[in-house]
């Protein structure tokens, strides 16, 4: 799994290695029948004050679409260097049911636009605007425009990155109306590839990122306002242990974004020298004020890899990470500068990547966290206050009958005794083949904490 977008209430689209796209739509089933110990903690997602408690497990199952009409992009050729370039819009598109997919269309600088029903799994309408770029397009964000910020269908800007050091940005409304020019075009790479790209339509600006620098432009005339090259000592405070580093560039990861306080963090990687003469790499995740002063920076554990996806929460004060393993939470301020404040483990033996992570279904209180990850399953963590959420908007997810008849499962192994130990809440094995439904309705207990701190209402501090 590639990329991963909860849709309304209920569903979440995820997209594969191979350009195809899957449905799945979840309900969490609270426990109200297991009697809650004073003393005993575990199993519950808590908020912070005694009387709101969560307990309970995800129930949730995937839509096979008809095999006639497989949904999948127009070009997903796999290559053992190159990922799927794939971007989901956060918001809802025409009378707020359908989502918006950019894509790479051709491998030669087309751009891909696709409707996607999320309910039905199909692709509703989709076009190839030929020759957007010179080269292939290597990197795409998309950020909610107007009134789409506060969850409405009001539209998203998008920015797409290009091989040939050139970026487009483009404008789509809240219709089947879709452009087939971009907006603006930025340029200031000198020809180098662009490794990732980034847009912010509250702040009014967007990135590109290459090897050698970070150009950060105004949306509203595309005017570079910043150039960012890469720190000369990415270690910053840090000891360098008698480490001299020879040379420093930015990644080549699509992981990178903004922090509406201010910042933008980004990924280095930098070549060092032990006093024996012998080389070798060390990825830093990198904080800068959009001044370009660099604040501060944090080692990136060997084993751990390259991030492929940096998503930063609603208020700006944490960054999520994605790595191998799981996904990293770090507090973004100058006074504790990218502390590690939370961790979601999803595989304690590092075999398990994750490609994509995401909030919600509300922008700004998200009871939800998803992962899509790279043994090809959709992970899902509870969230403090789900259990509220899910019963004020109970009528707007799955019917009853439905919810009853996927409970038996999750029912039957809680009766047996069934539990897992560890973070997440639920796996959902998607198979190598479409024609396999995913059939693991999993109750894992031991949820604590994750992102608890951050998104607490009232919460002054982390």
């Amino acid at each position: 799994m590639v990329a991963v977008r909860l849709a309304g209430l209920d569903r979440c689209l995820t997209v594969d290695a191979h350009g195809i796209f899957h449905c799945f739509r979840w309900i969490w089933k609270p426990d109200v029948t297991e009697a809650i110990q004073s003393d005993d903690t575990q199993g519950r997602v808590t908020t912070g004050d005694d009387d709101e408690v969560d307990s309970g497990c995800f129930v949730a199952q995937r839509e096979l679409p008809h095999f006639r009409t497989i949904p999948r992009l127009p070009f997903s050729a796999k290559s053992s260097n190159r990922r799927i370039v794939v971007a989901l819009s956060k918001t809802l598109f025409a009378s707020r049911t359908l989502l918006l997919a950019l894509s790479d269309g051709d491998g030669n600088g087309a751009l891909a636009m696709q409707f996607i029903d999320p309910v039905k799994g199909l692709v509703k309408g989709e076009t190839v605007v030929p020759a957007v770029h010179s080269k292939a397009v290597t990197a795409i964000a998309m950020d909610p425009l107007g009134v789409a910020t506060g969850g409405g269908a009001g539209g998203e800007l998008a920015i797409v990155g290009s091989a040939d050091g050139s970026a487009s940005l483009w404008r789509f409304i809240s219709s089947h109306y879709l452009p087939l020019r971009p907006k603006q075009r930025m340029r200031g790479h000198m020809g180098s590839k662009i490794n990732a790209v980034l847009v912010n339509s509250a702040m009014n600006i967007c990135a590109t990122i290459s090897k050698e620098r970070c150009c950060i432009f105004n949306l509203g005339n595309g005017s570079m306002l910043k150039c960012i090259k890469p720190p000369e000592n990415p270690l910053r405070e840090q000891e360098n242990n008698g480490r001299q580093f020879t040379t420093t560039y930015f990644a080549e990861t699509s992981a990178a974004c903004f922090s509406v306080l201010g910042y933008i963090v980004l990924v280095c990687t930098s070549i060092k020298k032990n006093d024996l003469g012998e080389s070798c790499q060390v990825n830093t995740i990198q904080l800068f004020s959009l001044e370009g002063v660099h604040c501060a920076s944090r080692i990136i554990d060997e084993h751990h890899g390259l991030p492929v996806r940096i998503m930063p929460s609603f208020d700006g004060r944490a960054v999520l990470v994605t790595r191998v393993g799981g996904v990293d939470m770090y507090h973004v301020s100058l006074s504790s500068s990218l502390e590690c404040i939370d961790r979601w483990l999803i595989s304690s033996k590092n075999d398990v990547a994750v490609h994509d992570v995401d909030l919600g279904p509300s922008l700004f209180r998200p009871v939800l966290a998803a992962a899509a990850c790279s043994e090809g399953s959709l992970r899902l963590h509870a969230l403090p206050g789900i259990s509220s959420w899910s019963e004020s908007n109970k009528k707007g997810t799955m019917s009853e009958a439905v919810g009853s008849a996927l409970a038996k499962p999750a029912l039957k192994l809680k009766k047996a005794g069934g539990f897992v130990k560890g973070f997440g809440n639920s796996l959902m094995g998607l198979g190598k083949e479409l024609a396999r439904e995913a059939s693991s309705d999993v109750k894992e207990r031991g949820v604590t904490g994750f992102l608890g701190g951050v998104f607490k209402k009232g919460s002054g501090g982390r």
